[in-house]
This record gives C-alpha cells, sequence and structure tokens, in this order.
C-alpha cells in the first residue's frame, strides 16, 4: 500500500487542486456501502475484489456495463446478523447514473460513527485502488477522519470498489457512516491536469450490531436533493 502526507499531495495529486465550477464526468456520483453475510473475516486477507459489485472498466461512452451495475439496487447496507462484536467485513463502492460516463482517478471521503470514538471498532483494511493513498492520522481508528484513494489509470465503470473495512459495534447497535474528509471534503476527481472535482453527492451509513443501513442518504445540507430526484437519477430507489 502506498501512502503518502498530505504535504506532497498537490505535486503528486494534482487532481485535489483541480476545478469544481464546472461539472465533470463524475458527476451525481454516490457512496454506497455493501456487505455480504456470506464472507466470514480471516485475519491478514485482502478482501480487494470479493464484493462481486465491482464492474470491468469499458473504454466506451456510453459505457456498457448494465449487468453489473444493476449490483447497485441490490447493495446491502445491514449487517444481518446483528451480533455485536462479531466482525463484518464491508466494502465502500463508488455508484454513478446509469447515463454518465465516470473516469475516476481519485475520490476523497471520511468516516464516522455514533457519538463515541470507540463505538465501532475496526480490525483490518485496505484501499481498493492501485495508485496512492493518502490517509489522515490514526485513519480509520480516530472517529471523523479520512483518507485519499487513487488509481494509477482511470476507472470507467457505473459500480466500483473504493475501500474495504473489518470491524464490529463495539457495544450495541451503530452505523458506520461515510461522509466527507474533514479537511479534503468529498470529492471525485477525473484524469484530467489538473484534475476536474465532482463532489460526492450521496453518503451511505452501514448498521452494525442489529442498526439499520441507510443507502442512498444524503447527510449534507449543502446538497437539495430529494428521494425523487435520486430515483431519477439512478432509475430507483436502493435499499
Amino acid at each position: 500500500m502506498k501512502r503518502l502526507c498530505w504535504s506532497t499531495l498537490a505535486v503528486i495529486f494534482l487532481g485535489l487542486v483541480g476545478s469544481t465550477a464546472q461539472a465533470g464526468p463524475n458527476a451525481n456520483g454516490a457512496l454506497l456501502v455493501h456487505v455480504d453475510d456470506s464472507i466470514v473475516f480471516s485475519d491478514g486477507m485482502s478482501y480487494v475484489g470479493l464484493s462481486d459489485r465491482n464492474c470491468v472498466d469499458d473504454f466506451n461512452c456510453p459505457i456498457n456495463d448494465e449487468a453489473c451495475s444493476q449490483q447497485s439496487k441490490i447493495a446491502t447496507s445491514t449487517k444481518g446478523s446483528g451480533s455485536t462484536d462479531e466482525t463484518t467485513v464491508w466494502w465502500v463502492l463508488a455508484a454513478f447514473p446509469p447515463a454518465s460516463c465516470p473516469r475516476v482517478s481519485g475520490i476523497t471521503f471520511g468516516v464516522g460513527w455514533g457519538t463515541g470514538p470507540n463505538d465501532v471498532t475496526i480490525v483490518d483494511y485496505g484501499t481498493c485502488g492501485d495508485g496512492l493513498e493518502i490517509p489522515s492520522d490514526e485513519w480509520p481508528n480516530n472517529f471523523g477522519n479520512g483518507t485519499a484513494v487513487t488509481w494509477s489509470s482511470a476507472r470507467r465503470a457505473h459500480l466500483i470498489e473504493v475501500y474495504w473495512f473489518a470491524g464490529y459495534a463495539s457495544y450495541g447497535p451503530i452505523q458506520f457512516t461515510l461522509g466527507p474528509h474533514f479537511t479534503q471534503g468529498g470529492n471525485f476527481a477525473d484524469d484530467n491536469v489538473p484534475s476536474a472535482l465532482d463532489p460526492i453527492t450521496y453518503y451511505a451509513k452501514l448498521g452494525l450490531g442489529g442498526a439499520q443501513g441507510e443507502i442512498l442518504h444524503d447527510p449534507t445540507p449543502v446538497q437539495e436533493k430529494s428521494w425523487g430526484s435520486i430515483k431519477r437519477i439512478f432509475g430507483s430507489e436502493t435499499n
């Protein structure tokens, strides 16, 4: 795993100092979560590519990955067993509207949960990007922090694995929440130099320890999107 500090980011990952003035190819992108109850955590194992929710790149536009991208509609955000202290593996997925032609070279996002820093215990994690990762200090165990994930060449698909985590609810039902990076915001970067930045429009929540998860839930007040507009963009309500 390649890691750098944020002070070198502007030199190596120019996308994060790009423009957000106009919508780029990654506009209206969402961050989903997916958990598969059949996956059993094993210490030291990488879970990259095991979500069954990672579309193959298509260099045509429009992208022809309908069979794969439909998997976003059955992504699940609630651990079925609902037990506390049982280690769960879950994935963060980037999802884009069917008519779009995404070109994802990087992403910044953050995580949080509940009201206490120890409400969720993360036992393992990893990036699904093959480029640089630039995490904040103590990522991801420091409540409310974030990371940047990059790819060596742009991902061109409607459903993309971004990250995986393994962890559990420490005390009882809790939601593991995706959101903007606490200093860098939440954005998708394309493969231009400098990159065009498109804000992440929706953030999902994972339910652990018996909590109910949420898909395509947007907690940020700057985004004025209703459930109706969400369904129009993505084709149907995801649950």
